[in-house]
């Protein structure tokens, strides 16, 4: 499910991290901005150990939409059922046994009708979705996207590549100690709502 949000979360509100990334002038002196990291924006979501406030959000979020996921898990239900009976359908004609002509076609009508509505309420979820994910989830990401660009400055790193994004094509190479992603979501996690602005040298 957080993979599922994420990636929704990005399609709705883009990423912020490319203006974090390139930090017009440097807070340390050259010979420390040179340190090049690496973040992982993505595990912000995770489940175990990430952002607490985004993973608050996210949950509102799971269980205000929970009603309508469900709708479409029992359409979904239907649909798989009315193939099956259409399946025997198909064997029995198959074999030569004698078929009720109209109860098959009623089948055939409802798989369509099954389909065009199912069609119907899954773009009409994905695009709440899309709009909830920025309404709800979006303030609590800019804001930790905010801090980590005070975070960054604070840490004199002349470059940091968030791999959520490309994990082979950004990232040529890079050792876990340069890493910052765990740091980062224990020193946000840990801090109160009213310290957004206030980050430790």
């Amino acid at each position: 499910m957080k993979r599922y949000l994420f990636v929704i979360f990005l399609l709705a509100v883009g990423s912020a991290l490319p203006a974090v990334a390139q930090p017009t002038q440097p807070a340390q002196p050259a010979a420390a901005a040179s340190k090049i990291v690496m973040v992982n924006t993505a595990r912000f979501f995770d489940e175990k150990g990430g952002i607490t406030r985004i993973l608050t959000a996210a949950k509102n979020l799971s269980d205000e939409l929970a009603g309508k996921r469900g709708e479409i898990q029992q359409m979904i239900a239907r649909v798989q059922q009315v193939e099956k009976d259409l399946a025997v359908f198909r064997d029995n004609v198959a074999k030569g046994i004698p078929i009720d002509e109209r109860a098959a076609q009623a089948k055939v009508d409802e798989l369509d009708r099954l389909k065009r509505e199912g069609k119907y309420k899954e773009d009409e979820f994905n695009s709440l979705a899309q709009k909830r994910q920025t309404e709800v989830v979006g303030p609590e990401y800019s804001e930790a996207i905010k801090a980590l660009s005070e975070y960054i400055k604070s840490k004199g790193y002349g470059m940091v590549f968030d791999i959520s994004k490309d994990q082979n094509g950004t990232l040529i190479y890079a050792a876990a100690q340069y890493d910052i992603t765990r740091d980062f979501m224990a020193f946000y996690n840990a801090r109160p709502p009213t310290a957004i602005n206030s980050v430790p040298k």
